[in-house]
């Protein structure tokens, strides 16, 4: 076979999608727009500390699941080291109260049950312990996403509605529902839980960029092409067909597929909307709720503190002062704290602290340098005070800060409004995710393959859309 399948965007999903095409015969060309490849899946290096940008855990780490097969073809499992995790996530009071969802069963249990104080939420842990458990067959042989031609309807649950049912005790019912996450989907929460508790959900060594670097090594092996500091900015359409794509440089590479493993956003900015205008999509751009944009404050720190174990993953349930910036004040952060002499000299460790901030506030300072600094380093100081009141001595373990904004994540990723994932899972959005599989009405080869096709996040989705979009090309190609 003789065709040439573009990926526009070198992310996981692009590498994931340049594989599969290879496998399947044809010839891939991956183009990323910066000078690495790996979207949003990157680390970045400050003094002698390495942050990583997305990575807490790998879906399909374990041997016999669903997603293992993925990592198997991605030629990821035999070149990294995997690192076991006691706890999945957890939740801190600026009381000093905790939650943790534990890989033991049996120790979670005991974590909920500290807060029980009548017989109907005891029971009522049997039954979230049960619930879980039940999911664990579904967790190891099934996707986290629906079939490719299942309907998405809003009919689940979620897990505020779950848990305000379960729980007569608010302040219990309040952290299960924080620190399992509050989107709509109560049963994907199950299911992730449930593979933590059977084995799986590890922690890469080495983190995000080393991953991506193994997947692209193995596309190149493949004998597919990847091209850095290749964005582009034009698609070239003849009819029904896009024919090439303009690069940034003015080079033109020419395909009989182009899939966007990008931001949809951005994506249907290059498609000529005299002609191929999607006004349902254009309604999804406008109303959808993207996921929110973030600050991400990287802490490199002189000495291992605050967490026992070498790994954490908390949220701050309750600051002790709101923190402030643009105007608009800050929910509770999540906390990432990580003990690996990979990112960090011996004996030291690293504190991320990821807070959801509007993009609206930031994009005035656009342009404004001065005043774009001035907020960084105001967000940035209000948290190192806050942390300093929750675990003290955390100011003074300081040595180096780098602080990431959500123009930070537009520049870097392309994404809607600094989107630090895809389009967020809620209610309003379960009616638009049908339009998102199949977004460029009258052109019969071009394609959407990453995860703002649907309401899909994570690295485990990401790399499986690489793959879906591919099956689907096959399909139409007659292969």
């Amino acid at each position: 076979m003789n065709k040439t399948i573009i990926f526009v965007g070198g992310g996981i999903s692009g590498l994931s999608g340049g594989i599969h095409a290879q496998l399947a015969g044809y010839k891939s060309i991956v183009l990323e727009k910066d000078p690495r490849l790996g979207g949003f899946c990157t680390t970045w290096k400050r003094g002698d500390y390495i942050f990583d940008g997305m990575m807490h855990f790998l879906y399909g780490s374990k041997a016999g699941t669903y997603y293992n097969n993925f990592w198997k073809t991605l030629g990821i499992l035999d070149q990294v080291q995997f690192k076991p995790l006691d706890s999945l996530r957890g939740i801190r009071t600026k009381d000093g109260d905790t939650f943790d969802i534990w890989k033991e069963p049996a120790k979670f249990r005991e974590e909920m049950r500290r807060y029980c104080t009548n017989d109907q939420d005891r029971a009522s842990v049997e039954v979230v312990i049960h619930d879980i458990l039940t999911c664990t067959k579904d967790y190891s042989e099934h996707s986290l996403m629906p079939g490719e031609d299942t309907p998405i309807e809003p009919n689940y649950e979620s897990s505020k509605q779950y848990f305000d049912r379960l729980f007569t005790n608010k302040k219990l019912a309040l952290m299960a529902t924080q620190v399992f996450g509050e989107r709509p989907s109560l049963k994907s929460h199950l299911k992730c839980i449930a593979g933590f508790m059977s084995g799986d959900l590890l922690y890469p060594d080495g983190g995000s960029h080393n991953f991506a670097n193994k997947v692209a090594n193995t596309l190149r092996n493949l004998g597919g092409e990847t091209m850095n500091n290749a964005e582009v900015m034009k698609v070239n359409i003849d009819g029904t067909k896009a024919t090439e794509v303009v690069l940034k440089n003015g080079d033109i590479v020419k395909a009989d597929h182009i899939v966007f493993s990008s931001d949809i956003t951005h994506a249907y900015s290059l498609i000529p909307r005299d002609k191929y205008r999607n006004i349902k999509l254009e309604k999804v751009l406008e109303e959808a709720d993207i996921y929110p944009s973030a600050v991400l404050i990287n802490f490199g720190m002189k000495s291992k503190m605050l967490f026992e174990t070498s790994y954490a993953f908390h949220r701050i349930h309750e600051l002790h002062t709101p923190v402030k910036v643009c105007g608009q004040l800050l929910g509770m952060p999540n906390l990432r704290y990580l003990q690996s002499e990979s990112f960090h000299p011996k004996d030291e460790s690293i504190l991320q602290l990821l807070a959801y901030i509007s993009y609206d506030k930031w994009v005035s300072l656009k342009g404004n340098k001065k005043a774009y600094n001035q907020h960084k380093k105001d967000i940035t100081n209000q948290f190192i005070e806050q942390l300093e009141l929750i675990y003290p001595g955390f100011k003074s373990n300081i040595k180096i800060v780098d602080t990431a904004t959500p123009l930070t994540f537009e520049r870097y990723t392309h994404n809607a409004k600094g989107g630090f994932m895809s389009f967020a899972q809620t209610d309003k959005n379960v009616q638009f995710a049908n339009i998102l599989r199949d977004p460029f009405v009258g052109l019969s080869n071009v394609h959407i393959g990453s995860n703002w096709r649907g309401l899909y996040s994570g690295l485990a989705c990401a790399a499986e859309n690489g793959k879906v979009v591919v099956d689907r090309i096959k399909k139409m190609d007659g292969i």
